[in-house]
């Protein structure tokens, strides 16, 4: 048996740095609206997603992103906290989705 808990977070306060294709740099997003699940399974594997609505606040375009990790496999950050991966995929008007897998440390708080 599995559980899944969903939640909408909106307005999100916290600005990130994340790659702008319109910018063609890292720049501060502002993360507009955030729908975030929580899958639990029978063995307590978890399978977390976070899929967001961002903006650019050189540029005002508006992305997606999507955020996910496994639960299980652990890094440790540079605080000496064991921490699970999270992966990006950033969707953009221009290009097929660029996929890449934060560090530790970008990983740290992001479904806590």
């Amino acid at each position: 048996m599995k559980t899944t808990k969903e939640v909408l977070k909106t307005n999100l306060p916290a600005v990130q740095l994340i790659h702008c294709d319109s910018c063609e740099k890292s720049t501060g997003h502002k993360v507009v609206a955030s729908h975030e699940a929580r899958t639990v399974f029978e063995n307590d594997d978890r399978l977390e997603i976070a899929m967001q609505i961002i903006r650019c606040e050189t540029c005002e375009t508006v992305s997606f992103r999507e955020l996910y990790a496994s639960r299980g496999f652990h890094e440790e950050n540079s605080k000496g906290v064991w921490v699970d991966p999270v992966t990006e995929r950033l969707y953009s008007r221009t290009e097929i989705a660029t996929t890449r897998r934060l560090s530790a440390d970008e990983s740290t708080g992001i479904f806590d």
